[in-house]
């Protein structure tokens, strides 16, 4: 949980490890009300990560990154 003090914006967000190289998560942002879901998957030292994010005005957004451990 995060808090910003200067707005009062609050997040949360909680993840979840189903098996050691897949994470599911979810969360939110309450200024504005925007919930977010993700998931990430790690082979090696690749992690892939997959998130969407619904705005109140800007619709959903969805990322999708990819990265490597050196």
């Amino acid at each position: 949980v995060w808090t910003d003090s200067e707005d009062g914006n609050l997040k949360m967000g909680i993840e979840y490890s189903l098996i050691p190289e897949f994470r599911v998560r979810a969360g939110i942002n309450s200024h504005p009300f925007s919930p977010s879901i993700g998931c990430g998957y790690s082979y090696q030292n690749f992690t892939l990560d997959v998130a969407a994010e619904q705005h109140r005005y800007l619709g959903t957004s969805l990322s999708v990154g990819l990265s490597y451990l050196f």
